[in-house]
């Protein structure tokens, strides 16, 4: 498999989770993507200062980088501090020397995970897993927001992926009571698995692992031959309890890839 499908993939999941954003909380928080090259995604999320929500993702892949994309983004962004992720694929290779001389600074990696087309293990679980409907949308974004404690104002903006060309989401409960969640991105014969949370006071019940058999199952189905995850870098100090859940389902490590932060506003050139 051509490794910049996994990286293409996470860009186009990302790209079309900001054009899902409903216009008016598009307005009322500053949210927007940006085209960079063929297939780069600017992401960008004013209200919320989080990495994972202030990315370019995918940049040098699809099409080599350029100090002109930079500096879009850099507009873009403006004050907000952002991040970009380098992978082996990116080009050219001076991207991260040109980010370096920027004010960059490495941040957390993560490591990139691949599977191939093998049935997942079973995954069983007290908890009710289902996919989510239209009918779901709301308890299907309670539990991602409340699991990645996020905004509630969110909530508006991730139930939009519910029904969505393209995606697949997923939602456990306990109960009448939303518990888990997770989606995927299926674009044959790559898909991507993405936006997995469990409300805290509801993990440990097999949620994740039944919503992780369940997508993956999909997206066999749907005629993927290849399924890309990722999750932060394991790291002596920092526990991830999804590397082992990931790599459970029959994931293989593909690749670390780094992350480049960008220095505070007044700081960037």
């Amino acid at each position: 498999m051509d490794a910049r499908l996994l990286e293409l993939i996470e860009a186009e999941a990302w790209a079309d989770i900001y054009r899902a954003v409903p216009a008016a909380l598009a307005e009322e928080h500053g949210i927007a993507v940006l085209e960079l090259g063929a297939a780069a995604a600017c992401i960008v999320a004013r209200d919320v200062p989080s990495l994972m929500l202030n990315r370019v993702i995918g940049l040098g892949v699809g099409v080599p980088a350029t100090p002109a994309m930079l500096d879009l983004a850099d507009e873009a962004f403006g004050e907000t501090r952002y991040m970009i992720p380098v992978a082996p694929q990116c080009q050219p290779s001076e991207l991260t020397t040109w980010l370096r001389g920027r004010g960059f600074e490495a941040g957390y990696a993560w490591m990139k995970f691949q599977r191939g087309a093998d049935p997942p293990p079973d995954a069983s679980t007290t908890l009710d897993v289902r996919r989510a409907g239209s009918g779901d949308a709301d308890a299907f974004a309670q539990a991602l927001v409340a699991g990645f404690e996020m905004p509630a104002w969110m909530e508006g903006w991730v139930a939009a992926l519910v029904g969505r060309p393209g995606w697949s989401c997923y939602v456990a409960f306990q109960g009448s009571e939303p518990a888990a969640a997770g989606c995927a991105y299926i674009h044959p014969p790559v898909a991507w698995l993405g936006l997995a949370a469990t409300v805290p006071e509801l993990r440990r019940r097999g949620g994740q692992a039944a919503i992780m058999a369940a997508r993956i199952r999909e997206a066999i189905d749907a005629g993927c031959s290849a399924i890309g995850t990722e999750t932060g870098e394991r790291v002596i100090d920092r526990a991830s309890a999804s590397h082992g859940n990931i790599m459970r389902f029959g994931f293989q490590e593909a690749y670390v890839r780094p992350n480049l932060v960008s220095p505070p506003g007044d700081e960037v050139a």
